[in-house]
């Protein structure tokens, strides 16, 4: 299980936070607690520099047999300097920097540094010849403690003390950041994708993350609920074409967003030197691990330690179901299952997702734009493409959609920006047989299918409010399309958005509705 708490250690609270993850398979918990969000470091400046520290304290209990380890980090991938208000726009005004110190090596607070330890400091002011450790990024936590067994029910504290050296060339004000505390209990199994509710996603805060465990070759992804409400992979899919044994990689309903067992090919795996073409399912696993960690001179460039993952030709991001797509929408897809591509437009699309981040909902250059999605919390890593036999890294990324290009169904819709030129297209498109990344939206699993939705779980659901949303999110079998279900007020349950059922379906072929999926009788064409 893993368990994050953030604090900004800037101004007075005295609010606790606790977020607790719960299996209920196992009856597994692991609780991380901390007596104030954030903490304030006051300090009055002088010329050569005067010190400041305060304290405060994590509580984890976990009930584990294996124990846990606790993490520190910034919540940030990409920088661990506190800006006046917390504002990253006011550097050029001054800033407090991160100690030079480790962990291993702890090192005196210079001017204007910032920074850590786990050994008592007198507070306000900390001793002259106090070392610190600098808080390290997202992507690289340091371990404060760690234990090898179950410790309940109270849990234990472990004290944390913050310390500064400001000197008079910072303009007054309150200077600031986000710490994330991360517990990791290990040998115990992750909650997996294909187990993750509508009501575990609806459970957590914008911008909030846990990770969840892959069922189909047991690797771990971190998910954030977005500010679009849903929830995201906030890591690019890495499932291969082959098992760990080398067979080839059957999908099923009960793993996998399909609705019928979906077998790759042979040879699904790319090597250096295949052709990429349009009517094999290919998947490129050779950069799984690569990361941006030198942008060198390209303009839009965030250096970052996001996993590459897989690159998928469409017909293989669409689970072989792809190729024979001439029109709308493909319903399956090689996500876990309750897990989908994003669509072209509308609210599970890339385009809606930037704008609820004050990105671009539409092509253009934006070099600003390029830089932010690349950055906490969307986290899109500059991957690249596979063609013509290798892998083309130019500093810019591609990210498939489930959507048909009908103008040319040669294409499919995709999340396209550059790091070179800035261009940002949140609804480009492109050849389907280039290798593209791809992320997953959660969209609801099997056991809320609008068809299976019952007069006792409609009377069972609450009201609705202007004040009060409890909305449940449901899924049209028919074509894989999402809605939002509310009881209003006349004690009914009501669609809250219009009807979206195309009279074809995703692969060109009229539409029958049969009396197991709709409202008639007989079948009706």
């Amino acid at each position: 299980y893993v368990v994050a708490c953030t604090f900004t250690p800037v101004r007075n609270s005295d609010a606790a936070q606790e977020i607790r993850v719960e299996n209920s398979h196992t009856g597994y918990y692991l609780t991380i607690t901390i007596p104030d969000d954030v903490v304030t470091l006051a300090v009055d400046s002088i010329p050569t520099g005067q010190l400041a520290s305060a304290a405060t304290s994590i509580n984890v209990k976990t009930n584990s047999p294996n124990g846990y380890k606790l993490y520190l980090s910034t919540a940030s991938s990409t920088d661990n300097n506190m800006y006046k208000d917390g504002d990253a726009s006011t550097a050029t005004m001054g800033y407090f920097s991160p100690v030079a110190g480790s962990p291993s090596s702890p090192a005196k607070l210079g001017q204007n540094n910032w920074g850590f330890t786990l050994t008592e400091q007198t507070t306000p002011v900390p001793a002259d010849d106090a070392v610190w450790s600098a808080v390290p990024l997202l992507n690289n936590q340091v371990q404060l403690a760690e234990a090898s067994s179950a410790n309940i029910p109270d849990g234990t504290n472990y004290p944390i003390y913050y310390g500064i050296k400001a000197n008079t060339t910072l303009p007054d004000g309150s200077y600031s950041t986000t710490v994330t505390y991360t517990a990791l209990s290990e040998g115990v199994n992750l909650p997996t994708m294909q187990d993750f509710t509508s009501a575990e996603c609806d459970a957590l805060s914008v911008n909030q993350s846990l990770w969840l465990n892959d069922s189909r070759d047991g690797k771990q992804y971190r998910i954030t609920k977005m500010a679009d409400g849903h929830c995201w992979m906030n890591q690019n899919l890495a499932l291969d074409g082959t098992d760990e044994y080398g067979n080839v990689r059957t999908l099923t309903p009960n793993d996998s967003n399909v609705t019928i067992n979906r077998t790759f090919p042979d040879g699904v795996d790319i090597a250096n030197g295949t052709t990429s073409e349009y009517d094999t399912a290919q998947i490129y696993t050779a950069n799984q691990n690569n990361t941006t960690t030198d942008c060198g001179s390209y303009a839009y460039c965030v250096t970052s330690s996001e996993p590459y993952g897989n690159l998928y030709n469409w017909n293989a991001a669409t689970a072989t179901v792809g190729l024979q797509a001439t029109t709308g929408t493909v319903t399956e897809s090689v996500c876990p299952k309750g897990w989908r591509l994003p669509d072209n437009t509308g609210d599970f699309s890339f385009a809606n997702l930037m704008g609820k981040y004050s990105l671009p909902t539409t092509n253009m250059t934006n070099g600003s734009a390029v830089q932010t999605v690349q950055q906490a919390p969307l986290n899109f890593p500059l991957v690249g493409s596979y063609n013509n036999s290798s892998v083309n890294q130019t500093r810019s990324a591609n990210y498939w959609s489930r959507t048909v290009n009908v103008s040319n169904t040669n294409y499919a819709y995709l999340l396209y920006f550059s790091s070179v030129s800035g261009d940002f297209y949140p609804q480009s498109s492109f050849y389907k047989y280039y290798g593209f990344s791809v992320r997953c939206v959660f969209g609801g699993q099997p056991d809320e299918i609008m068809q299976n939705f019952t007069a006792a779980q409609c009377s069972a659901l609450a009201e609705s409010t202007t004040t009060v949303d409890n909305r449940k999110t449901m899924i049209d079998s028919r074509d894989g399309k999402f809605y939002k279900i509310s009881k209003l007020a006349d004690g009914n349950c009501w669609m809250t958005s219009n009807l979206a059922l195309d009279g074809m379906d995703g692969l060109g072929v009229k539409r029958t509705l049969t009396t197991a999926d709709s409202n008639v009788t007989t079948n009706r064409d």
